[in-house]
């Protein structure tokens, strides 16, 4: 009788988090669907992005199209009794695993670009870094369900389960805060002597990329952590706060297709084509725009690369920050 109650109490405690999603759910995976969608084809049309930041950024697109579908879904689909036998907020949880630890392998392709220019393009490499982005997905598949049988086992009254995901995306905040603050340590300080034009940019941009993830998902992190260990997880004041702040990493979701894919111009030149195929003139004058802008980027690249001393850092990379050819 004890333990029917424990799994009821804690059953409550963790459906009380995904009260948003089940009242909003499809007016958030629309257009979280239609924003990704359209960011998976811009990068993929976009062959003059490099792989080190097409490949993830292709990838995040791609999940968080994946969980604009599972919002749509209703929650009756992910019942036990079906094929899936995994609730929808374990799902959730798979694809913002696989968007956490792809912009971990962003920051830090940025911090071995730095920290080893000489040897950069030896170690990251198209089929590498395909490998390691491939391999996310299994990870983050099998983590959810480990927990998910983990939860349907623990048998304690009103507490919920240590959460092994908790202690895995603390991790990888952890690791983009560390590989952020040595990325903008070292702009800041291998520039100050060097007139390099786009030192504010490359620093505003690392701290976008950096910032928007931490900023939304560790307040998530932070109140989860208080439930698992709170005598009392299912008040009414914890219920209201997993509700508002779990608004955050769907947030974040929006954000991604304009921070890895529509900041980049190569990006931008294919969201015209895509959007604008039907005016012939138009298509052609931004081919052309296009073509001159990597030719006057070649040059400028070739000129950073004979006149500054720290031209190493641009040897096959292009700008440190970025990944694009901008």
């Amino acid at each position: 009788m004890e333990d029917s109650n424990a799994t009821a109490n804690w059953t409550k405690v963790s459906n009380e988090g995904d009260v948003i999603l089940g009242k909003f759910q499809f007016i958030l995976g629309v257009p979280i669907f239609l924003f990704n969608f359209v960011a998976v084809i811009v990068l993929y049309k976009g062959k003059k992005l490099k792989f080190n930041i097409r490949i993830p950024a292709l990838q995040m697109a791609i999940s968080d199209m994946c969980l604009g579908i599972v919002l749509c879904l209703p929650n009756t689909f992910f019942d036990v009794s079906t094929v899936l036998c995994i609730s929808k907020r374990y799902v959730i949880m798979a694809f913002y695993l696989v968007e956490a630890l792809t912009v971990t392998v962003m920051n830090g392709d940025r911090f071995l670009s730095l920290q080893f220019p000489f040897h950069y393009s030896n170690i990251v490499v198209r089929s590498r870094m395909l490998l390691i982005c491939v391999f996310f997905w299994p990870i983050s598949v099998l983590l959810p369900i480990l927990e998910q049988n983990c939860a349907q086992t623990v048998s304690i009254a009103d507490r919920e389960p240590l959460q092994w995901s908790l202690i895995v995306f603390f991790g990888l905040v952890f690791i983009n805060l560390l590989e952020y603050g040595f990325v903008v340590k070292f702009i800041l300080k291998s520039f100050t002597s060097v007139k390099f034009e786009g030192n504010r940019k490359c620093v505003l941009k690392v701290t976008l990329f950096t910032g928007c993830f931490v900023v939304c998902t560790t307040p998530v992190l932070l109140l989860n952590t208080i439930c698992a260990i709170s005598a009392e997880p299912n008040c009414a004041f914890l219920s209201r706060m997993k509700s508002v702040l779990n608004v955050l990493p769907l947030v974040n979701s929006f954000v991604n297709p304009v921070l890895y894919c529509f900041l980049f111009t190569e990006c931008r030149f294919q969201l015209v084509n895509l959007f604008c195929f039907w005016n012939r003139s138009l298509l052609e004058k931004n081919k052309v725009k296009r073509n001159d802008f990597y030719c006057a980027y070649q040059i400028h690249v070739s000129t950073s690369k004979t006149s500054s001393t720290d031209g190493n850092l641009f040897k096959g990379n292009g700008c440190p920050c970025g990944g694009d050819k901008a």
